[in-house]
């Protein structure tokens, strides 16, 4: 096992890798999603929040649990993009 594997095991717990985020058309946008947030920051429209964008396919992703307390570039550190 490499160390950064090592390093990501030590800090973090898998929980879960059977969840699925739904694929998104694109069209929805955060600054005008008042059905999910009961309140938004006016300024996402400055920030360009309220244009659409991609669509995405499914996409699958672990959920993690942390299990040992480490400083920020030991935790952050530890991952990688697998």
């Amino acid at each position: 096992m490499n160390e950064q594997k090592d390093k990501k095991i030590e800090y973090l717990k898998l929980v879960d890798n059977a969840l699925i985020i739904e694929k998104c058309d694109g069209q929805r946008d955060i600054a005008n999603a008042t059905d999910i947030f009961s309140l938004i920051d006016p300024n996402f429209r400055n920030l360009k929040m309220d244009e659409v964008g991609y669509t995405t396919p499914d996409t699958p992703v672990n959920i993690y649990e942390l299990v040992k307390d480490g400083m920020f570039s030991e935790l952050f550190g530890s991952l990688t993009s697998n």
